[in-house]
């Protein structure tokens, strides 16, 4: 996981029920996201400073001029369901903006406490693919951009805070294991085991050595966590290159500490961040313009 751990310890509850079967098909989400003000993409047209949400061919056919507002306010999961929008969503969401070409430039705005360590991937992917015609700025909509946020974020041209209040980083990646053999061998009143294939020596092995007997976690670090933490750090410092060191080791910051330490760019309302977006937009296309000539 790479999630700020106030908002894992508050999904514990809901993975347990899941896990021992207490789990009520009426608490389960549709697996189609409705839309709502937390999952529309938006678009604000600056020609007549306008923010109206729908699809962009609402819009003048020959418009060039509009800034596409991608929402994140998700625990981070790859698909969407019971917690989550989902990330191959939100991919495909940028994607189909950065190949718009009536969209200047993509702001997504982000309020996510992270999630999923393998959904980080693929929206980072979209957001370099879409960067390639058009900037993409990460907006933390007055709330949370951490951990795989923060993954998926570091990869925008720039980063902006909404409020001194708001919070960014926790650069670091965990697990939590439960041993829940236990629980069903008391549960059922039953004794319960396991056995592994003779060659499986690696099958588990990280849950295996960490409740047996004296139980050890080296096999879970050296193997797991601290590669794919060295992954998450490298990829920080790559996009971010003045980030202060300091800031990679797991500690969440309010904005301003977080500008200092070079996690974000700056704090702006969301006008100036569209502002900001066409700054940038124009200077892409002057740059263009210039390697034609």
């Amino acid at each position: 996981w790479m999630i700020e751990p106030r908002a894992a310890a508050s999904l514990l509850p809901l993975a347990h029920k899941i896990i021992t079967g207490d789990f009520s098909s009426s608490e389960k989400d549709d697996s189609k996201v409705e839309e709502d003000e937390t999952t529309q993409v938006k678009f604000f047209e600056l020609s007549s400073s306008s923010y109206i949400s729908g699809p962009a061919n609402q819009y003048n056919a020959n418009s060039s001029d509009l800034i596409a507002v991608i929402p994140y306010k998700e625990v981070v999961q790859k698909y969407g369901g019971w917690c989550s929008m989902g990330t191959e969503e939100f991919a495909r969401r940028i994607r189909e903006n950065g190949n718009d070409s009536r969209v200047k430039a993509i702001v997504l705005d982000f309020d996510s406490p992270g999630g999923a360590a393998d959904a980080v991937q693929n929206p980072s992917s979209a957001i370099l693919e879409a960067r390639k015609n058009k900037p993409v700025l990460a907006y933390a909509g007055n709330g949370m951009v951490a951990s795989a946020a923060y993954w998926m974020a570091s990869h925008c041209d720039e980063i902006y805070a909404t409020f001194t209040t708001d919070e960014i980083g926790s650069i670091g990646t965990y697990v939590t294991m439960i041993n829940y053999e236990k629980y069903l061998a008391s549960y059922y009143e039953t004794e319960v085991k396991t056995v592994y294939a003779t060659a499986s020596t690696e099958k588990n092995k990280g849950y295996r050595d960490l409740f047996a007997e004296g139980g050890s976690s080296e096999w879970l670090l050296t193997q797991d966590l601290d590669p794919f933490n060295d992954e998450f750090m490298n990829t920080v410092k790559a996009n971010r290159p003045n980030v202060n060191e300091a800031a990679l080791h797991g500690a969440l910051y309010l904005a301003d500490k977080a500008q200092s330490m070079g996690l974000i760019d700056g704090i702006k309302t969301l006008n100036e961040v569209f502002e900001r977006a066409d700054e940038l937009a124009s200077q892409t296309k002057n740059s263009k313009s210039m390697f034609k000539l």
